[in-house]
């Protein structure tokens, strides 16, 4: 991750470009939308049943799961989607067998669970997958 710091309002990124609002990598952390600072964390599960599995337990109060990015691999054809408990939260992935994917790294994050439910990955078949996450706490 690359280093930035936040001037209140607006900070100046590469080249002279000045931003203002959103959010902004600092290490481990993250300066999010409402200036509070995340820690960015990292899960992964190796998921082998049909159905719904936890990946990242529910963080209480009114926090949300944010995920950042994330990387999914399976050995045999099956779909892969991201819950907030049994809610879909993400698009539908088919693999072919041995496939995968990698949701790059974004600072808004690509889907967030509902406040105080878990982010759980549904397998459509009972096979070998391994789901890996960086993630933070939304509010």
């Amino acid at each position: 991750m690359a280093t930035r710091v936040m001037i209140v309002g607006t900070d100046t990124g590469p080249a002279g470009t000045v931003r203002i609002g959103g959010t902004y990598d600092v290490g481990g952390e993250l300066i999010d939308e409402t200036g509070m600072v995340r820690t960015v964390n990292y899960a992964f599960i190796n998921a082998n049943t049909l159905g719904s599995m936890q990946l990242v337990a529910a963080q209480g109060g009114a926090v949300r799961v944010r995920v950042l990015s994330a990387v999914v691999v399976t050995t045999l054809a099956v779909s892969v989607k991201f819950q907030s408990a049994a809610t879909d939260i993400s698009a539908t992935f088919p693999f072919g067998a041995n496939g995968g994917l990698v949701i790059n790294y974004s600072p808004q994050g690509w889907f967030q669970t509902v406040a105080n439910e878990a982010l759980n990955v549904n397998l459509g078949l009972a096979t070998a997958t391994g789901v890996q996450v960086a993630w933070v706490q939304a509010t």
